[in-house]
Order: C-alpha cells, then sequence, then structure tokens
C-alpha cells in the first residue's frame, strides 16, 4: 500500500475509534449517575443509615475503572492521530516462516472488528527490533520464548500533524539522516521524548529487568534524563502487573529540572509518578514543612570563596555528613538513645501509681528491646492505656457494688425515700462521670507522653557531651560543633542535615517505603552522597531497586558527593546491580565538544553533527561586553533560536548581568529552582542549569578572576558549555581561565572587541 495511503487510512480508523470511545464513556458516565443516584435516593429514605451510601458498590467501581480506561486510551489515540507511528520493520518469522511488516508508534492500536494491530507500541517486545542496529537475522524476546527472525526492512517516518514530512530507510546508524533531522533542530522549553530516536545503546539501558539496580555512567549529552523517563514508561508497560504510576519515584535535581521534564511522561501516557526533589522527599516522608537552608545558599558561599578557611569548613563539614561514616555514627546515637534519651516517670492518679518508673524501664530496655525505640514507646503507650482502662473498669465495678450496697441500706418507710433513692444514683453517676473523665485526662496524657519530635532529637546529639560519647574521633566532634552546633540548635538545618535526620525517623519508627514505592530513579545522580544513597535503600528495603543515571564529570557537588559509581554498587550490592556506560554525545555539535574534551578529559565520542566553532571573545570593557551579547541574541533570534541561555557563574553575577540586559532585550531572570522557565531567553545561574539544554549558550566572564583552576570551577564550566546544542560564547575581560588558556587556538574563532 502507497504510505501516503495507509498514512490516512490509519488516521481515519483512529478518528473512527475515538468517536466510537467517546459514545461508550458517555454510556459509562450515565450509569455512574444512575448508580449514584440509587444509592443517594437510598439515603434519603433511610438517612438514619448513611453506609445505605455504598463505597464498595462493586458495579459503581468497575463502571468508575471503566472510565478511566477509556478517557486514558482517548487521550492516547488524540496524540497518535496527529504522528500515528515513526518506524517499520519488515521481517520473515523463520519459526513460522512468514513474512510480517508492523508500524511503530507511541501507544498500540488494533482495528475493532478483528483486533489487528494496526501499530505496535515501541515498548512491546517485537518493537525491539526497531531500535536494533542492523538488517538481516536477529532474535527478539516474546512470552513463548526467542523468536529468530529476518528483518529486511527498516523504514523511519516524520509524521506532523497527519501529514508525511519525510521518510527513509535505514540501519539506524549514528550519521542516520532522520537522527541527524531531529537533532539538529531547536531545544524547547521542555524536554521531549526521543522515541524515534532512541539509539542501540540507548534502548538496551531503557529495556533492562526490574528486578536488579541500574547504574548508568553516561556523558554529558548522551540522553541520560530521557533514558531514565523512557525506562520508566517501559517498566510500567512491561510490568503493568506489578506497578502503576504511583509505585515509581523518580529524584530530580532542583524544581527548575523537574518543571523541564514534566511533559514527557505524560506525552508516553504515564501518569501520577512520583517527580521530587531529595529536599521535597524528605517534607512528604517526615510529613512536616521544615524549613532548610538551600543547596543553593551553601554552593554560592562555596564558589565564592571569599574566605577560604571558612569555605574549606564548609567543605568538610558537607563532606562528613553526607558520608557512611556519619551514619555510623548516627547508628551509635540511636543505640545512645535506647539508654539515655528516654528517661521515665510514675505514671499516677491522684497519687495512686498506676505503672511504676521501674516497669517502665524495663519494658522499653528489655521487655521490647527488639523493637525499634518508636514501636517500643507505642507498645508502652498501649499498655498504659489498657491499664488505665482496666483500672477504670474496676473502679466503676466497685462503685456500682457501692450504689447497691447503700440502695438497699435506705429506708423504704421513709416519706423521703424516693427522694433519696435519686438523689443517692445522681450523687454516684456524678462520681462515676468524674471517675471517667479523670481516667480520660490521663490516657490524653499518655498518648501524648514520650511523643519524640525528630528536629529535636537531632538537636540533641550536637551537644558537646553527647557527641564525645558517640564520636572517638575529637577533630570531627570539634568540627560538627563549630560549624552546625549553633545553627541547629537555632532550629537552622543545611541541605546535609536531610539524609540524617530522615535516617533517624526510620531507625526510630522501622517505617520503610516498600509498599508504597517499588522502583526509584535518581537522574544527575553524581551529585547524591553516600549517606543519601544509604538512606534510600534503606527506605525502600532490599527487595526494591534502583535505576541510578549520572555523570562523574558533571559532578559540581565533588567536595562532598560519590567519588565513583564504585561506592554505590558497594551500597546498593555488587551482586544485585549491573553498570552499563554511555560515551555517544547527542547534544552539542562536534567542535563544540572536541573544545570540552580539553576542558574535563573524557571518554565522550561526539554525535558527528557539524556546527561553528566556539566562540572566545576577549572584552576591553564590561560595556562593550553587554553590547555584544546584546548582539549575538538578536541574532541568534533572527536565525530562528529558540532558547538562548546566558549562563553566569554565581546568582550575584546572573542578577547584575540581568539587569544590564533587561532594557536592551527580552529577557528573563531565573535565580531560584522555583521559577517558572517559558524557554526564550534567559539568564540563570550555573548551578541551576544542570540537565537542561540551550539553542545557544552565552557566558559573560571566563575571566581567571571568575573561573579559578580548580575542580570545582572546571567542573562548573564544563557542565555549562555542555548545555548547549549549537553555538557557544564566551566572554573575558583581563586574563582568560587557565582552564582555556592552553587549549590550541584551532579548537576555537577568537574575537576581540
Amino acid at each position: 500500500m502507497d504510505e501516503e495511503l495507509k498514512l490516512k487510512t490509519t488516521i481515519e480508523l483512529i478518528q473512527k475509534e475515538i468517536e466510537r470511545l467517546k459514545n461508550k464513556r458517555i454510556n459509562v458516565s450515565k450509569r455512574l449517575i444512575e448508580l449514584t443516584s440509587n444509592e443517594m435516593e437510598e439515603f434519603r429514605v433511610n438517612p438514619e443509615d448513611p453506609l445505605n451510601i455504598n463505597p464498595f458498590n462493586h458495579e459503581y467501581l468497575l463502571n468508575q475503572d471503566l472510565y478511566s480506561i477509556i478517557t486514558k486510551k482517548i487521550k492516547e489515540l488524540n496524540i497518535l492521530k496527529d504522528s500515528p507511528y515513526f518506524g517499520r520493520v519488515d521481517f520473515n518469522d523463520l519459526l513460522l516462516n512468514i513474512a510480517e511488516s508492523i508500524y511503530i508508534g507511541k501507544f498500540s492500536f488494533f482495528r475493532e472488528e478483528d483486533d489487528e494491530p494496526l501499530i505496535v507500541d515501541w515498548r512491546s517486545p517485537v518493537a525491539n527490533l526497531f531500535y536494533e542496529e542492523k538488517i538481516g537475522r536477529m532474535t527478539y524476546n516474546a512470552p513463548a520464548g526467542q523468536i529468530p527472525v529476518n528483518v529486511t526492512l527498516k523504514r523511519q517516518y516524520l509524521i506532523k500533524n497527519g501529514v508525511l514530512i519525510n521518510m527513509f530507510d535505514t540501519e539506524l546508524n549514528v550519521d542516520d539522516e532522520m537522527l541527524q533531522l531531529v537533532l539538529g533542530k531547536n531545544a524547547d522549553d521542555r524536554l521531549k521524548d526521543i522515541v524515534m530516536t532512541i539509539q542501540k545503546e540507548q534502548n538496551a539501558v531503557i529495556r533492562r529487568q526490574l528486578e536488579k539496580n541500574l547504574i548508568v555512567q553516561g556523558v554529558a549529552g548522551s540522553g541520560k534524563t530521557s533514558i531514565a523517563l523512557h525506562r520508566v514508561a517501559y517498566l510500567l508497560y512491561t510490568y503493568r502487573d506489578k506497578l502503576r504510576g504511583d509505585d515509581i519515584l523518580v529524584f530530580g535535581p532542583n524544581e527548575l529540572f523537574l518543571d523541564y521534564i514534566s511533559d514527557v511522561l505524560p506525552s508516553l501516557g504515564e501518569e501520577n509518578i512520583k517527580q521530587m526533589t531529595f529536599e521535597r522527599f524528605c517534607r512528604w516522608f517526615l510529613n512536616t514543612d521544615i524549613k532548610v537552608l538551600s543547596l543553593k545558599y551553601q554552593f554560592e558561599r562555596i564558589i565564592k570563596n571569599d574566605i577560604p578557611e571558612k569555605t574549606a569548613m564548609i567543605k568538610d563539614t558537607a563532606r562528613f555528613k553526607g558520608s557512611i561514616k556519619f551514619k555510623e555514627i548516627i547508628d551509635k546515637y540511636i543505640a545512645y538513645l535506647q539508654d539515655y534519651f528516654f528517661e521515665f516517670e510514675d505514671i499516677k492518679i491522684n497519687d495512686v501509681v498506676i505503672i511504676d518508673k521501674s516497669e517502665l524501664t524495663n519494658m522499653f530496655k528489655n521487655m521490647f528491646k527488639h523493637m525499634p525505640i518508636g514501636k517500643r514507646i507505642e507498645r508502652i503507650r498501649i499498655i498504659a492505656i489498657e491499664r488505665l482502662k482496666s483500672l477504670t473498669y474496676d473502679i466503676i465495678n466497685i462503685l456500682k457494688k457501692e450504689y447497691k450496697r447503700k440502695l438497699l441500706s435506705l429506708d423504704k418507710d421513709d416519706i423521703y425515700y424516693e427522694y433519696n433513692k435519686i438523689e443517692l444514683k445522681d450523687r454516684y453517676q456524678e462520681i462515676i462521670k468524674e471517675v471517667k473523665r479523670q481516667i480520660s485526662e490521663h490516657i490524653e496524657m499518655i498518648n501524648n507522653m514520650w511523643r519524640h519530635d525528630i528536629i529535636s532529637i537531632y538537636r540533641k546529639m550536637y551537644d558537646r557531651n553527647t557527641l564525645s560519647r558517640i564520636c572517638e574521633d575529637q577533630e570531627v566532634v570539634e568540627l560538627l560543633i563549630k560549624n552546625s552546633a549553633d545553627l541547629i540548635k537555632n532550629s537552622v538545618l543545611e541541605y546535609d542535615d536531610l539524609a540524617p535526620i530522615i535516617y533517624i525517623a526510620y531507625k526510630i519508627e522501622q517505617f520503610r517505603l516498600g509498599d508504597e514505592i517499588k522502583h526509584v530513579v535518581i537522574d544527575e545522580a553524581q551529585d547524591f552522597t553516600p549517606f543519601q544513597f544509604c538512606v534510600i535503600k534503606e527506605l525502600i528495603g532490599d527487595n526494591r531497586t534502583m535505576t541510578i543515571l549520572g555523570d562523574l564529570s558533571q559532578g559540581i557537588y565533588s567536595y562532598k558527593s560519590i567519588k565513583n559509581w564504585d561506592e554505590v554498587k558497594e551500597i546498593l550490592g555488587p551482586e544485585k546491580t549491573e553498570f552499563y556506560t554511555l560515551n555517544r554525545s547527542y547534544r552539542s555539535t562536534i567542535e563544540i565538544m572536541e573544545f570540552t574534551k580539553h576542558i574535563l578529559p573524557n571518554n565522550l565520542s561526539p554525535m558527528v553533527r557539524s556546527g561553528e566553532k566556539p566562540c572566545v571573545i576577549k572584552s576591553g570593557n564590561n560595556s562593550a561586553t553587554i553590547k555584544s551579547i546584546c548582539e549575538n541574541i538578536r541574532t541568534s533570534i533572527e536565525k530562528g533560536f529558540k532558547s538562548i541561555a546566558v549562563i553566569c557563574k554565581t546568582s550575584e553575577e546572573s542578577k547584575y548581568i540581568y539587569d544590564q540586559l533587561k532594557n536592551e532585550v527580552d529577557i528573563t531572570l531565573i535565580d531560584d529552582e522555583k521559577d517558572d522557565y517559558t524557554g526564550k531567553t534567559i539568564v540563570i545561574p550555573s548551578y541551576l542549569s544542570k540537565g537542561l539544554e540551550f539553542d545557544v549558550v552565552i557566558i559573560p566572564d571566563i575571566s581567571a578572576l571568575n573561573y579559578q583552576d580548580n575542580d570545582i570551577d572546571r567542573t562548573l564550566l564544563y557542565t555549562v558549555i555542555t548545555r548547549t546544542l549549537h553555538k557557544v560564547y564566551m566572554y573575558y575581560s583581563g586574563e582568560i581561565t587557565p582552564i582555556i588558556k592552553n587549549i590550541k587556538n584551532q579548537l576555537y574563532d577568537c574575537k576581540i572587541i
């Protein structure tokens, strides 16, 4: 069949199916209204029994689920209608000896009358044939086992708004025309899905089994974030009997990044996935809005380096708080709490001891020693309350017996007998009521006893005597006291206090998230500390897995984060962890990537997409720099570039540059991770640009004063330059940074203004 006719026919069938499903949804909606009306009518007839409105009505729940399923399918088909498929594979099934042709799209689509698959979901086993880099004999996994086939054709399509723009017959080599066409496009304000151009090495990561942890070391531009999100979609499709969207937790480096990637999973048909920063996760886990000094606050102090001695102390403290050694100290602190933290007193009512302190202490330290602290306290609380309830029962029985005895002693011949009888009854009812009131007060008091505020418990650890008991290294004690104790005692927490705090909460309560979270994805994982990895593993349990992606070359927090992936493998369990390396970069041009290799040596292999060399501009003064930046912004917009980022080293520099540019060009300042990014032209500090990409990057100051030759500055500059797809401009006055000074002149264009 002619390809344009095939496309036209497919779109018509999709539209027909959309209309059919809409009508079906209307009928389901009517039935839901009927069921609700029936329940409300029963309630109206018998309002005394609100249970007549049955939330577990089987037919209602079935129709509610059906409504959701139909709605999701309509969404998928509306997406398919604009671009039904992007690939085709023709092959001979060597087992059945038949020829087949499949079309591959974002979602599957079956013809209604005969269930013929007109479009195959990209995540299905047979679709894997499309992503292999060869024509000829190969196999794919099916429920029945390995199926041998002979692939005779692979075809790619570019379809927009139902129109066939282009198509290529291909083997999906890295210089494939479709890939070049897609990669040469401009960046947008949101990350897009890459189902049409997933490469073989990316596909291998996406389709790895759920049962093992997966660590991916990927160079800048290798598609780590896209791989992470497509892997989530793949896992939800492949393991749909085990996983739902809200079973998966995705960690991102900041809120700006999470907003940037927010459209990808919905575009792949997946909703309700938890996407959080580590800070937001901690608030969610602790169920409290704790106040925390942002990571930005700490990092700005470090990169400014105003007082080197203070900077060194901040880095040393952060490094230690993120270490396994600090976790071990907290383990000792938890053991210390068991012996010294809870001091019990007698539980009394009107000086009558109900449970004496020795019994409470014995229950805590001996009887329930096998339990975590939180559960011990809860068990003691239950026992104390049961004792009070039992005491209430005993006292009331005694009072009732006393009442009956006194009632019998009343003289029935007394003219005041009836009055005395009523008075006696009222008096004893009041006494019993008072007893119940007092017992209720004491039960409420016990319910509030021994409540442990996790922040307070953490704060008390910074007492010098306590720290000295649990840490033998006095240098560490002095470091923590000097740089953290005063802040914490004044209820000021730093970002690096979060992992210790939720670890203490976990150790005290032993509350695991394994039932709520069945798989964790961590993007930009090179910036996580060993302690953070430990905490997440403890919280989800040994039988849950993680997908971890990062690039050690972009570890801007390397002063405290992991040093290598072996550290992470050791935490997760080497035998349960697979490791992949992605060295092919698909973002920047070959000229830009060759330039960055001299900033940070790496194994990066750039996609063969040529463009302009990086442009290094020496400026005579600030006015000339600002004027040139404005000219380059305007020129870039005229060339059709959609996203332009002026990336400064610090927040202070970003604000200054923005003030200089805002009256000359249409530009937005992004200075906080919660600011809205809507594409176009922005000014942004270096550390917030992580994970984002832009058509054009402009760096206002690469002077020796701004970027010194140290690990952090070198990593920052590498990370900033690798954000660009097409063009990078770098300015300096005075001396150029030593990081670039020795790079060969032929790798970049020089200009003086």
